[in-house]
């Protein structure tokens, strides 16, 4: 009776482990592209995989419940077309993750596709100048006298 307690613990935390570890396995997407930039860019990405070379291979998985879905990845006319397939959603964070990752490539294409010359290459390579005011607060007004700051210099950035 006093040890029946401790082995529903140990039950319970078992169950939940086995569980746990067989939803990781299935819980990535493959990714099937033939464009190397591609691969070469998402590569790294935390639930991706690049173990299926063909759509055959990447559904016979899904219905082995080795992978959650895959990632079709194709290059048209220097435009990159992602198509998922899968029995659920993509997650979000691998599909903000695999978005920005595709912006960036399709950035760099259009880059070299433009034939930009060096002026027209440094005009878009401009970016944003940020500056700091500091500013003295014992010349300011004081609004709220109960407020005690220390130190003479605040920075609002």
């Amino acid at each position: 009776m006093v040890i029946s307690p401790f082995l529903f613990l140990a039950l319970s935390v078992g169950i939940g482990y086995l569980q746990g570890s067989s939803m990781a396995k299935n819980s990535k997407i493959a990714v099937v592209t033939t464009v190397p930039s591609v691969e070469e860019g998402l590569k790294g990405t935390n639930g991706i995989n690049f173990d299926y070379k063909d759509e055959a291979s990447a559904q016979a998985a899904i219905k082995d419940e080795k992978i959650k879905g895959y990632l079709t990845i194709d290059q048209e006319d220097s435009v990159l077309k992602a198509v998922y397939h899968g029995e659920t959603s993509l997650e979000s964070g691998i599909k903000l993750a695999v978005t920005n990752k595709l912006n960036e490539l399709q950035y760099q294409l259009n880059r070299s596709a433009a034939n930009l010359s060096q002026e027209q290459e440094k005009r878009l390579s401009q970016t944003v100048d940020l500056l700091r005011r500091l500013m003295n607060l014992r010349k300011t007004k004081k609004l709220f006298k109960p407020l005690r700051l220390r130190g003479s210099v605040s920075s609002f950035i």
